[in-house]
């Protein structure tokens, strides 16, 4: 049976990323996405809760997200679940904590300030940046741009010493 580990997340960063890097060099991003589910309740109320994650992003897609994401910003993360474990030195008893491990991260329009207001959407340069770390999208055709003649594919041959009428 195959497995599938897979997580998409929307939401806004709680604070701003922190870039550090590994005992054996390896750069990576840690922050936190906060998470907004609303629902009706059985009494007919909206509800709302929030769930807060961590995300781990690794080399320059962890720079990427320290360079231009910020506490507010509204972010899209794709990646996969990873439960880390450690034991407490001073109670000794194992903890636990969900992270993402986030492998494509889409900056969502702006950000709050701390007014309140959005700041302004993303720069070009961002988007460039993003453009570098990120897979490109299928090239769309422009007006008026005829689109490049592929050669005609080989009809199929039968194979050697099959009879075909």
């Amino acid at each position: 049976m195959p497995n599938l580990n897979r997580i998409f997340l929307m939401g806004r960063l709680t604070r701003d990323p922190s870039l550090n890097s590994s005992k054996s060099g390896t750069v990576y991003c840690r922050f936190s996405l906060a998470i907004n589910r609303r629902y009706n309740a059985q009494d007919g109320s909206q509800r709302e809760e929030v769930e807060y994650l961590d995300v781990l992003c690794m080399g320059r897609l962890g720079e990427f997200c320290h360079n231009y994401l910020r506490k507010g910003s509204a972010a899209y993360v794709e990646g996969r679940l990873h439960v880390e474990s450690w034991t407490d030195p001073k109670t000794k008893v194992t903890r636990k904590n969900p992270v993402v491990y986030g492998e494509s991260v889409q900056l969502l329009g702006a950000s709050r300030g701390s007014s309140g207001t959005p700041s302004p959407e993303v720069s070009p340069q961002v988007e460039q940046a993003f453009a570098a770390v990120s897979p490109a999208p299928a090239p769309v055709p422009r007006e008026g741009v005829a689109p490049a003649r592929r050669p005609p594919a080989p009809s199929p041959q039968p194979p050697p010493g099959d009879d075909v009428f």
